[in-house]
């Protein structure tokens, strides 16, 4: 049997991860004046 709670953490630990990746972007982009990328191409970040 799986260890739950430590595969949801590893699971939030790598969505926050994302998250702030995507926040930073999304920050830098604002402060360009460009237009956000849409929101399937930050759903998908290139690894």
């Amino acid at each position: 049997m799986p260890q739950k709670p430590a595969v949801r953490a590893k699971k939030k630990r790598r969505d926050t991860k994302r998250l702030a990746n995507w926040r930073a972007k999304k920050e830098l982009q604002s402060a360009q004046g460009t237009p956000p990328a849409d929101p399937a191409a930050a759903a998908q970040p290139s690894r």
